[in-house]
């Protein structure tokens, strides 16, 4: 590896992706690979990502594709959520599960951007990890793009979502398509004050817990 430095080769995703795939293919063969890193690492730019689809797609081409696409998309999600959408091939695409689910979309018109890249890098394990470790975390991060759609032909789901919110819950959100509401509090406490301001005369009230 040239041009930045990513730890152990052992680590690399390319290695991790290479040894995948030769095992794929059950084919007993080597590879030498020379990575040139010119996306910023521990930048969040999907670099090290890119770098384990194109391998696992060059080293089955090696291979005289005997590895099924759809079996490199499961590797590719082996190797982490993002390796997926590069080993696709897609220029846009909506995903879920862990990114090996793909539905492709046709791209907007290209447009001039700017990436601004400052001094310090995150790694992405450590991101994952610190980012659910409370649900104040949680709530930030969290989103559900049905609320706007829902809230705009439904105005008694809004009101409810809004006089929830005003019981000041750690995080709250529709599930889902709708239109149940949750919210997520710091105490018991909190939930009884919750349910008496809320009362149950248009809706349901169910006491429940998460799963720690």
């Amino acid at each position: 590896v040239t041009g930045a430095d990513t730890g152990p080769v052992e680590e690399n995703l390319v290695y991790k992706a290479a040894r995948s795939v030769i095992r794929a293919a059950g084919i007993t063969f080597g590879v030498r690979i020379h990575v040139v890193k010119r996306i910023p690492v521990r930048g969040g730019l999907g670099g090290g990502s890119s770098d384990a689809a194109a391998t696992l797609t060059a080293i089955n081409k090696l291979a005289a594709g005997v590895v099924p696409q759809h079996e490199i998309i499961q590797l590719a999600a082996g190797l982490g959520s993002d390796v997926p959408f590069f080993a696709s091939g897609a220029r846009m695409a909506v995903g879920w599960n862990r990114g090996e689910r793909l539905f492709r979309l046709a791209p907007p018109p290209a447009a001039p951007c700017l990436l601004v890249v400052p001094n310090v890098g995150v790694s992405t394990p450590e991101a994952y990890a610190d980012a659910f470790t409370s649900w104040g975390n949680v709530a930030r991060l969290g989103g559900n793009d049905f609320e706007p759609v829902v809230f705009s032909k439904e105005p008694d789901v809004r009101t409810l979502f809004e006089k929830t919110a005003e019981t000041n819950p750690l995080l709250v959100r529709m599930t889902g398509s709708g239109s149940t509401i949750v919210a997520i509090y710091r105490r018991d406490t909190d939930v009884d004050d919750a349910v008496m301001v809320l009362g149950e005369r248009k809706h349901r009230l169910i006491r429940t817990r998460t799963v720690g």
